[in-house]
């Protein structure tokens, strides 16, 4: 029997259970995400990512023994899934099934524990009345998977609107999952993700130390699908920006003057509920899009709200903005723009979201 979970926090080994356990640990909802590939090269991919990312050796950052577990899923009669509800659990799992999908599985059961609780906290008594709980994969919770991971993988972030439909998933909490990572892309009023909002407002209103802004940020959504370790890198990288909205101190974070700046226009729009969905009315959240990093087509810039004159062509990657910094989302590199001064932002005739009407309704929904 194989067992694969999220990470080493959720501890199937404690219990006594038979067979191998495997941790996935990849936060894929930061990073390159290309598709296309095996699982091998995109390990790869995602191994350099992640020891640039936390700032730690490559050596440190390997795979390699969760690649060979999964691999040799033939030496198990059985594998079974453990998989909570939020964002960072059903990425892995869509991955995790999608890969199945396209193997020859040979008499070997692909079995589910999918669960709107959060195993790392549970003990060993916890988890075990889960394990009479699994049911075989179905057809349908591995084709809504492999549509899924194609889409997260696309470079278009449009092909998961598609998936946003009530009842169009097989798989009961994968909705709400892609939706919160929809709401991580640049806003077009400020640039920030809903997570970078979060953070400048709670410094804002005088949250500093790293650990009481960690357990503010997880107060304001229902679903926890960040650890604290990825928090810590989106606190330095709001800290180390070009033009820097937090400071880093001996007691904290605090909020540069830039920082109150853009708060100021958060707050203008709403505050921590002004995450922008174009054309969405109030309480339909069916067909968001928070903000589109490529709405011409070439996924090289976003549609953002740009300084005064400034033309879309100024927000090229390549171009030498004095306010710029290049990330990535999921699998879309995405231009973030932090600006100086308020703008009156794009022709909405650009953004084809944009232009279905000018509601920007806030929509809470993790």
């Amino acid at each position: 029997m194989l067992h694969i979970t999220n990470g080493e926090s959720v501890s199937i080994p404690q219990t006594g259970l038979p067979g191998q356990v495997v941790c996935w640990d990849d936060i894929l909802h930061d990073g390159p995400v290309p598709g296309g590939l095996s699982l091998q090269e995109l390990s790869w991919i995602r191994e350099r990512f992640l020891a640039e990312f936390f700032a730690v050796p490559l050596s440190e950052v390997s795979f390699a023994r969760r690649d060979e577990a999964i691999t040799r899923f033939h030496d198990h009669e059985e594998v079974i899934l453990w998989f909570e509800h939020d964002l960072y659990d059903q990425l892995q799992l869509i991955q995790i099934l999608d890969w199945f999908l396209r193997q020859d599985l040979e008499g070997t059961l692909i079995s589910l524990i999918s669960v709107d609780l959060y195993l790392g906290p549970m003990g060993p008594e916890q988890l075990l009345p889960l394990f009479k709980t699994p049911h075989t994969v179905t057809a349908a919770e591995f084709e809504a998977a492999r549509a899924a991971w194609d889409a997260f993988c696309s470079p278009k972030p449009t092909e998961l609107v598609a998936l946003l439909e009530p009842g169009s998933s097989g798989l009961p909490f994968l909705r709400r999952a892609l939706l919160r990572h929809l709401q991580q892309f640049p806003a077009l009023h400020n640039g920030l993700s809903r997570a970078e909002r979060q953070i400048l407002e709670l410094a804002g209103s005088g949250v500093h130390r790293p650990s009481e802004l960690f357990r503010a940020a997880q107060r304001l959504g229902k679903n926890i699908w960040m650890g604290g370790s990825t928090f810590r890198q989106y606190l330095q990288g709001l800290a180390k920006a070009r033009q820097p909205l937090l400071s880093s101190e001996a007691s904290g974070f605090g909020i540069t003057p830039l920082g109150q700046l853009v708060l100021a226009r958060i707050l203008s729009l709403g505050g921590s509920r002004s995450y922008v969905h174009h054309g969405v009315k109030k309480g339909d959240d069916t067909s968001l899009i928070d903000c589109l990093p490529d709405p011409c087509g070439d996924n090289r810039r976003i549609c953002a709200e740009i300084e005064q004159d400034r033309s879309l062509e100024a927000m090229w990657a390549g171009d030498d903005h004095a306010h710029s910094t290049t990330k990535w989302i999921g699998s879309n590199p995405s231009l973030v723009l932090l600006f100086d001064v308020p703008a009156s932002g794009l022709d909405s005739s650009l953004n084809p979201l944009a232009a279905r009407g000018s509601d920007t309704p806030a929509v809470e929904d993790d």
